[in-house]
């Protein structure tokens, strides 16, 4: 004799189905990069069953990509108590930890996962890119070599060059990328790194071909190639007479530098059309009273071609007109927007300072600075204005202590304010922030300090800049002095400071 399944069984039944088929899902979206969708998934999963393992570790792992490591941890530790054996969670949470840059604890994590799977390839990899991370170069070179000599894949070949470009390895870098290549054609990640490296050595022709790579990339380096019915440009075709739109595809900084080809576009009779981000809009308006600059979000005029602003370079190239277009001043700030920034008259120079960037972007670590390693600056003959919207709070002791600096927190809303402030000042000193690229596009004399190994468009060794004439680069003379550079400044500084 047969009996009914009572109302709580087929209530369990069904939500044993329902997490079967959310953990489906949500392991989909994960694996494709989707992991908005994957944590939604997972969190569902949550709902139902607090406890659940497999969406405690997805949604760490999601977090992690998503770049809020401390949940990502939080998720990952409550998934570790249930089960303190499973080296896939020592794993996890040793990459989570290892990106936000708690390193101790992320050695240990994954060495604990070496520990309870000594056969795998991937936990000896990410614990040589933990310990190159944590600045420990040697140990970290050793594990790759190992790890090359054992299992030689084309991950391995391409993070130990990683590591070789960042200690100035430059044709050791380069060997391990093309070995990469080789092994795994199909890896845009490894075209990518080959680009960024060709890009820092100056070898343009060779480097912006392989930057449309950023396209294809694991996490989008350059985001989501756009989709219009209407072709792209790539230099093959005449300007004259056609409506050219050109996107924003990055930052603040890359939508400065690169809105110069707007105007190269317009010099060959074309109808630009500037799609930027919201922020910059009415700054870019200032380029040329012809181009039509929308904001991003807004609708698009009609248009025939398009080009990813990064993309311009190559499509130059192969229109034959390689190089950087030379334009020494190609934005300019807003003469009613000065007034309100303008200044009592004194013999002071007035300095623009900004020693920090966002902390979300992937070089921070290396690119800014404290503001207590300014102290020497602070009784020079200048006056300092803040040209930052943000103070950290371990810069806020400092800050206090600094009276004389000038903040404008409030008043600035957007790039069009600060262009303003800007060309009210003598000098702007920056770390390499959108802010260097503002003052260099507006022609003010910027003073940009720079990490040993910069990003690609700074270059290497000279003190000047071909994209911005009014820039003096000031170099690291080894990975992570800042001492060198502050007090190479400060002797600048006093110079410039004291009466001739």
């Amino acid at each position: 004799m047969s009996t009914s399944p009572t109302p709580s069984s087929q209530k369990k039944n069904a939500g044993a189905g329902e997490l079967v088929t959310l953990a489906k899902r949500a392991d989909q979206a994960l694996a494709q990069g989707n992991y908005k969708l994957a944590l939604e998934q997972y969190n569902q999963m949550l709902v139902l069953q607090a406890d659940n393992l497999v969406a405690l570790v997805g949604c760490g792992r999601a977090l992690t990509s998503l770049k809020q490591y401390e949940f990502a941890i939080a998720h990952l530790d409550y998934a570790l108590a249930a089960a303190p054996q499973d080296p896939a969670i020592h794993h996890y949470r040793g990459l989570a930890l290892q990106k936000a840059r708690r390193f101790d604890e992320a050695i240990t994590a994954l060495q604990t996962a070496i520990e309870l799977e000594p056969d795998q390839p991937a936990l000896y990899l990410n614990l040589a890119n933990t310990l190159a991370d944590a600045g420990d170069v040697e140990l970290a070179l050793a594990f790759y070599d190992q790890i090359i000599a054992q299992y030689p894949s084309a991950l391995a070949f391409n993070n130990r060059g990683n590591l070789h470009l960042d200690q100035g390895r430059f044709a050791l870098a380069m060997q391990d990328f093309n070995e990469a290549i080789a092994r795994q054609p199909d890896q845009p990640r490894f075209f990518w790194n080959k680009a960024l490296l060709h890009l820092l050595l100056g070898e343009y022709e060779a480097g912006w071909k392989l930057y449309e790579y950023g396209f294809h990339t694991e996490g989008e380096a350059r985001g989501l190639m756009r989709r219009f019915d209407q072709p792209r440009w790539l230099g093959d075709t005449p300007l004259a007479g056609k409506r050219l739109l050109l996107w924003a595809e990055q930052g603040y900084g890359d939508t400065i530098q690169f809105s110069r080809y707007a105007l190269q576009a317009m010099e060959q009779g074309a109808q630009v059309i500037l799609e930027v981000q919201p922020p910059l809009q009415a700054l870019i308006q200032s380029m040329h009273p012809q181009l039509q600059v929308v904001a991003a979000g807004q609708a698009l005029p009609v248009f025939d071609l398009h080009s990813p602003l990064l993309s311009m370079p190559l499509a130059w190239a192969n229109a034959g007109q390689a190089g950087v277009p030379a334009y020494p001043a190609y934005l300019h700030a807003d003469e009613r927007l000065k007034e309100g920034f303008s200044h009592a008259s004194g013999n002071k120079p007035r300095i623009g300072l900004v020693w920090s960037g966002s902390t979300t972007h992937s070089n921070d670590h290396r690119r800014s600075l404290l503001l207590q390693s300014l102290q020497s600056w602070r009784d020079l003959p200048i006056e300092l204005h803040c040209l930052q919207l943000d103070v950290r709070e371990a810069d806020l002791p400092a800050l206090a202590e600094w009276p004389g600096m000038h903040l404008y927190t409030s008043r600035l809303k957007d790039f069009s304010d600060t262009a303003a402030l800007i060309s009210t000042l003598d000098v702007v000193i920056s770390v390499d922030t959108a802010v260097a690229h503002l003052a260099g596009a507006l022609g003010k004399p910027v003073w940009v300090l720079l990490p040993w190994i910069p990003d690609f468009r700074w270059l290497l060794d000279s003190p000047h800049s071909p994209w911005y004439p009014t820039a003096r680069l000031y170099r690291q003379p080894v990975a992570g002095d800042w001492a060198s550079v502050v007090e190479q400044v400060r002797m600048d500084l006093l110079a410039l400071g004291s009466p001739s």
